[in-house]
């Protein structure tokens, strides 16, 4: 039986882009506290509040359409609510860079890669410990798969050097 994860994939990043970045700015300017190192025209409270926002909604929405889709899915809660950390700190993360293109594109593209990903192990592990999870995704059948992630990780982190957005 095959998981149903592309709706419930493009539900959690579309919640990271909407929610994420709108708390984002609300923190930023509410709040003030102070800025990022890598960008000074964004603050600690902004990435903090995309962080808390990205998560929580970004889990509301992929348990909505778990539920409604009665889907074979994991319906760990930890464990999405980890996946939907892990994707609302990258996400954070590329919208507090400086110089995008528009980061109503990067920030849900970079959510989907992550959730994408993980909710394709979370198939894999159905209801067991989510401790084994790394080891599911390091085992010789997925290992493939790790290696590209870790491919596609240089050949980002070079183009953001390369465009200036970063540093050595």
């Amino acid at each position: 039986v095959m998981c149903k994860v592309g709706l419930v994939t493009a539900a959690g990043a579309w919640a990271i882009m909407a929610f994420g970045d709108a708390f984002a700015a609300l923190g930023g300017m509410l709040l003030k506290g102070p800025r990022l190192p890598w960008n000074s025209e964004k603050r600690w409270t902004g990435l903090i509040a995309f962080l808390l926002a990205g998560t929580i909604f970004s889990f509301c929405w992929m348990r909505f359409v778990i539920a409604a889709q009665a889907s074979n899915f994991n319906d760990n809660g930890y464990l999405l609510f980890y996946l939907c950390l892990l994707a609302s700190a990258a996400a954070a993360i590329v919208e507090g860079l400086p110089g995008q293109v528009d980061d109503n594109l990067t920030v849900p593209l970079v959510a989907w890669f992550v959730l994408s990903f993980y909710t394709r192990g979370a198939c894999l592990i159905g209801n067991s410990n989510p401790l084994e999870f790394p080891y599911l995704v390091l085992s010789s059948s997925h290992l493939s798969r790790t290696a590209l992630l870790v491919v596609a990780n240089f050949a980002l982190a070079g183009i953001a050097l390369f465009l200036g957005w970063v540093d050595r």
